[in-house]
């Protein structure tokens, strides 16, 4: 949306007004984007330290997650060291304690990836201008720091690399043309499953959690678009790379953006996030030297304005939808459901939305229809969340046979939880299948515990509490 507005403000300034300094425009952008990066960083400072309140912002500064904090800050941190020799010492010291600022929330943070993408702009400082020699030295210090940042935290790293497996796995299945446009959010989770179902007993089962995205954009694009995606990416990606080397002799920002763009998206997800489209666009900006032409402006304008309008609509679907989730977990299911019913055609695509929607339809005593519901959202996505809900809504309607396979479809996508297999036992008791139940019961009560909690002791109580009734 700010990048519509930008592009709108941009080609109106080229149509109508005098000529523009680029150049100028280019280096305040820049100014911002420090200022943002610094800002940002003093808030999750001060969220660590207990001085800034994290219910008014996010849990990382302004985002809900280490790695939207890190994408921000790693992609921006390239900005205004062009700039640097020609400005004032108190320009110089603001500069550097902003810098400095970044540098301490990544450390506080976590972020690995981040950490990761920061050595990665400093090597590539170092090594500018310098012998094959140092570039080697330097090569391998970042090689060896990749090593020790993932060795830090074993369980998390395998947890990554068992994501990576299944991804590759999927991916195989459609390698050249992939499976399409939201591809992995209709089949991962299903090919995380079958994986646990043929390998009941997984040292990776413990680490295994409901997965919406491979921690790897390289890896989404080839399970979306295939092999095809992956190399036309690449090769625009190398012909960028090689008209930076070519034309920015001096200033090289906007090929540092596009390296650390490049780095993360091994590691994470920027591109969730809006702030890394528009610092993809300043560094393209930067290195083709794009002139905003009339002709250009005059092609741009329409776009950009209709592009607005659509993200001015997709917003305030959002905003109604989480409105109606709020009423919802008021337990107020009944009046909602007009809203729903009239934001279903405009939303019908959206999984949250049919989700959110089946659950006020379950909540209201009209299991029908929310069956209808939520088989129209399993369409578009295999998750656990929506397995429990689909075998909830089952077993209200009598179809147990169905409610156990959902049960434990839900069971293998994430085996260290217990809400599945309470919920299959409950779904067994009410068949009169007796030593069924017992067996998951006892499955129940041997289960190792991944994190405690009041809800988890109660479920093994009353698995306890079964098998001891039933001569176990």
């Amino acid at each position: 949306m700010i990048a519509c507005c930008g592009l709108i403000i941009l080609s109106l300034q080229t149509i109508f007004g005098a000529d523009t300094n680029w150049g100028s425009m280019r280096t305040q952008v820049e100014q911002m984007v420090q200022i943002v990066c610094a800002l940002e960083s003093a808030l999750f400072l001060g969220q660590k330290i207990g001085i800034a309140s994290l219910q008014s912002f996010g849990l990382y500064g302004s985002f809900d997650n280490p790695a939207g904090l890190a994408s921000c800050l790693c992609i921006g941190f390239p900005c205004g060291f062009i700039s640097l020799s020609g400005e004032k010492s108190r320009y110089r010291r603001y500069f550097w304690i902003g810098k400095s600022l970044c540098v301490f929330a990544l450390l506080a943070s976590g972020s690995r990836s981040g950490l990761i993408c920061i050595m990665l702009i400093i090597m590539m400082k170092l090594c500018r201008g310098q012998g094959k020699a140092r570039f080697l030295a330097v090569s391998t210090f970042l090689l060896f720091f990749v090593f020790l940042v993932f060795y830090i935290k074993q369980d998390s790293t395998n947890g990554r690399f068992f994501i990576y497996q299944r991804s590759i796995e999927l991916m195989r299945q459609k390698l050249i043309w992939g499976w399409g446009l939201g591809g992995f959010d209709k089949f991962y989770m299903n090919c995380q499953a079958d994986f646990f179902m043929a390998h009941p007993d997984s040292p990776y089962a413990l680490l295994a959690d409901n997965i919406r995205h491979p921690l790897c954009e390289w890896l989404l694009c080839g399970i979306n678009f295939g092999l095809t995606g992956v190399v036309s990416i690449l090769l625009l990606l190398t012909y960028t790379v090689k008209v930076a080397l070519r034309k920015c002799n001096n200033d090289r920002t906007g090929l540092e953006i596009l390296m650390v763009v490049f780095t993360m998206s091994l590691f994470s997800y920027p591109m969730s996030y809006p702030f890394t489209w528009l610092m993809l666009m300043f560094a393209i900006d930067r290195i083709y030297g794009i002139s905003w032409k009339k002709e250009m402006s005059c092609f741009l304008l329409p776009i950009s304005a209709w592009s607005l309008l659509a993200c001015l609509n997709n917003s305030k679907l959002d905003m109604e939808m989480l409105k109606l989730q709020k009423i919802n977990s008021h337990g107020i299911y009944e009046t909602t459901l007009p809203e729903y019913m009239r934001l279903y055609n405009s939303m019908g695509d959206n999984f949250y939305f049919l989700y959110s929607y089946a659950v006020a339809l379950c909540e209201s005593g009209r299991p029908s229809e929310a069956f209808r519901v939520i088989r129209e959202c399993q369409a578009k996505v295999a998750d656990y969340d929506v397995c429990l809900l689909a075998g909830d809504i089952c077993c209200s309607i009598g179809k147990y046979d169905e409610a156990i396979g959902e049960y434990q479809r839900a069971h293998y996508m994430c085996p260290s939880r217990f809400i599945p297999l309470y919920e299959l036992l409950g779904a067994l008791r009410k068949q009169g299948k007796t030593n069924d139940a017992l067996t998951i019961a006892r499955e129940i009560v041997d289960k190792p515990i991944k994190v405690e909690s009041v809800e988890i002791d109660r479920i093994v109580d009353e698995a306890k509490r079964f098998v001891a009734s039933n001569g176990g």
